[in-house]
């Protein structure tokens, strides 16, 4: 055995697959708990600097943790070499990878209402898709340790950023700002689905794995998620489309609402002393 396989082996340690609620996902519940408090509670005031440089931390975690998570499922190893057969369907560009390519714009981009809208997404939309992810994992569970742990530390994360910029900018947060954020998720929802109907034909005609459904809303391929598989199946394709984009709106505004009322319960905490006061002013 060579020392890449070695290396590609540990990468990829397997063990059994963990259970909804079992002891890994309840440890990684409680993990995303304590995480998300204390930087609400720390940096709630965190100057423009610190707020940034916290934002480009978790983008990067997430970066090398999806980098780790494509290896594992690209690569291999048969006949004592590294294979290389990609799982189409594993492409990044799900909604919950979203933060990905959203981050950049919060980390990079000035004040100003463009960042606004991104900072939004990723308190709404991105904070459900999270949400969804961390409270039920359902199938993402599998036998390598390694994919377990990187999917509850991305959507984790996302929990973790959707709730901290809820506080952090709590003198912005409205419906406005909520809606402002609404063109954010239709353009990743058209970006999707222009991928979808290139790489249908692209990965078809090439004879390549052919689930690449990303956002889950091809028109060749049957959408999984709950209620809107039903959906999918019941109703014309324009009808499941429209319901899917209404649908996740209404979702990503509950949580949006839900969230901006914490920023008042922090404060109701350190006024009446039960908690300490945060660590940073804003500037």
């Amino acid at each position: 055995m060579n020392l890449w396989q070695r290396i590609f082996e540990l990468l990829t340690l397997r063990a059994a697959v963990p259970r909804v609620f079992g002891a890994f996902h309840i440890a990684m519940l409680i993990l995303v708990a304590v995480v998300t408090s204390f930087l609400c509670v720390k940096f709630k005031n965190a100057d423009k600097p610190t707020v940034r440089k916290i934002l480009l931390s978790i983008w990067l975690v997430m970066v090398v943790g999806e980098v780790y998570h494509q290896i594992c499922f690209a690569f291999s190893y048969g006949d004592g070499r590294l294979v290389f057969d990609y799982p189409w369907y594993k492409f990044p560009f799900q909604f919950c990878q979203a933060p990905l390519y959203a981050l950049p714009f919060t980390v990079f981009l000035k004040e100003g209402e463009l960042r606004g809208r991104f900072i939004a997404f990723l308190s709404s939309f991105s904070l459900f898709a999270g949400l969804a992810v961390i409270i039920y994992p359902s199938d993402l569970f599998v036998e390598t340790v390694g994919v377990n742990l990187q999917t509850m530390v991305h959507h984790g994360l996302q929990v973790v950023l959707g709730v901290y910029l809820s506080v952090r900018y709590r003198n912005l947060s409205s419906m406005r700002r909520f809606l402002s954020s609404i063109p954010i998720f239709a353009a990743f929802l058209g970006v999707a689905l222009v991928l979808n109907l290139a790489a249908y034909r692209l990965i078809a005609e090439n004879a390549l794995d052919q689930s690449f459904n990303m956002f889950f809303i091809s028109p060749y391929f049957e959408c999984t998620l709950p209620v809107l598989s039903d959906v999918y199946s019941a109703f014309p394709y324009p009808v499941f489309l429209a319901v899917y984009f209404l649908g996740f709106i209404l979702a990503a505004a509950v949580a949006y609402n839900l969230f901006r009322s914490l920023p008042l319960f922090v404060d109701y905490l350190q006024r009446t002393g039960k908690i300490g006061k945060p660590r940073y002013s804003k500037r």
